[in-house]
C-alpha cells in the first residue's frame, strides 16, 4: 500500500515494481496480481481503477505432449523442455496468428506501410493510424474503381473525415440556335467546360503546433495547412483521368465547442 499525501496533477504517472518468488509446483497454477487505485483519507476511500495481471505456472513443459508416454513422469525432462518452450513457443504463437498481420484492423501500426506496399502505395505521415487502417481496408474497392468519381470521393472522405462533393462538367454551356441539341454531353448553366470537374470539401482546423507560440506557431500552422492541401491535390491528380481538369473548393469547418 503506497500513500501519496500531496495533490497530484492530472496525467501523473507512478510506476511500481513487485517481485515475487514462485516455488516449484506439482500442479498447474494460475496466479493473479491486482493493482488498485483508491482516493480518500481517514479510512474513507473510493476505488478509482484497477488492473489485474494473470500468470500461468505450469508444472512441466507442454512439449512433453510430443514425446512418448514414457517421458511424462520424468520430472527432469518436463523442466528441461521448458527451456526450449520459453523461446520457441512465442515464435510458434506468432506463426499461428500470422493471418492477423494481414488484417488492416489487427496488424501492428509498423506493419501498415508494409501492407500498403502490396498495392505500390506509400502512406503519408499526415494520415493518422485510424485513417491508414481505413484506407488499406478500402484499397481493393478503390482499385476496382480507380479513375472514377466514387473512388476519388471515398479517398478524400477518409482523409478529411467530412462529406466530399464532386461535380462533373460534361460539356460547354448550351447555346440556343438551330443546331442546339439536348443530350448526355450537354450541360445547362454557366462556367461549364468539357472534361472539367469541381471538388468541394470541408476541412477541420489543424491542432496548434506543440511547444510553439506567437508568430512561430502561426508560421508552423501555415506550413501544415499548405502540406495538407498539397496532399489533397496529389490525391486528386493520382485519382482523376489524365485528360480531365479540376477546380478545388475548400470550406473550413468551425472547431467544435469544448
Amino acid at each position: 500500500l503506497w500513500r501519496v499525501q500531496e495533490p497530484v496533477a492530472a496525467g501523473s504517472v507512478f510506476e511500481f515494481t513487485v517481485q515475487a518468488l514462485v516455488l516449484p509446483t506439482t500442479v498447474d497454477l494460475t496466479l493473479f496480481s491486482t493493482a488498485s487505485l483508491s482516493v480518500g483519507s481517514n479510512g474513507d476511500s473510493r476505488l478509482v481503477a484497477s488492473s489485474t495481471a494473470t500468470l500461468a505456472v505450469y508444472c512441466r513443459g507442454r512439449y512433453l505432449n510430443h514425446l512418448p508416454a514414457l517421458y511424462e513422469q520424468d520430472e527432469f525432462m518436463g523442466r528441461f523442455l521448458m527451456l526450449f518452450e520459453s523461446f520457441w513457443r512465442p515464435i510458434s504463437q506468432q506463426i499461428a496468428a500470422v493471418h492477423n498481420y494481414l488484417d488492416p484492423g489487427l496488424t501492428p501500426p509498423n506493419f501498415l506501410p508494409w501492407l500498403a506496399g502490396w498495392f505500390d502505395m506509400s502512406l503519408d505521415d499526415q494520415w493518422d493510424e485510424d485513417q491508414q487502417r481505413e484506407l488499406i481496408k478500402s484499397l481493393i474497392w478503390l482499385f476496382r474503381r480507380r479513375g472514377t468519381r466514387a473512388a476519388l470521393q471515398r479517398t478524400l472522405e477518409i482523409l478529411t473525415r467530412e462529406p466530399v462533393e464532386i461535380v462533373e462538367r460534361r460539356a460547354k454551356n448550351l447555346t440556343l440556335g438551330k443546331s442546339a441539341r439536348l443530350g448526355i454531353g450537354v450541360a445547362l448553366g454557366t462556367a461549364n467546360q468539357p472534361h472539367m470537374f469541381t471538388v468541394r470539401l470541408r476541412l477541420r482546423p489543424l491542432p496548434a503546433p506543440a511547444g510553439l507560440e506567437g508568430d512561430a506557431a502561426a508560421s508552423a500552422l501555415v506550413r501544415q495547412e499548405k502540406k495538407r492541401r498539397d496532399l489533397i491535390e496529389q490525391i486528386i491528380e493520382a485519382g482523376k483521368p489524365a485528360h480531365t481538369r479540376y477546380k478545388l473548393e475548400i470550406t473550413p469547418v468551425a472547431a467544435a465547442a469544448s
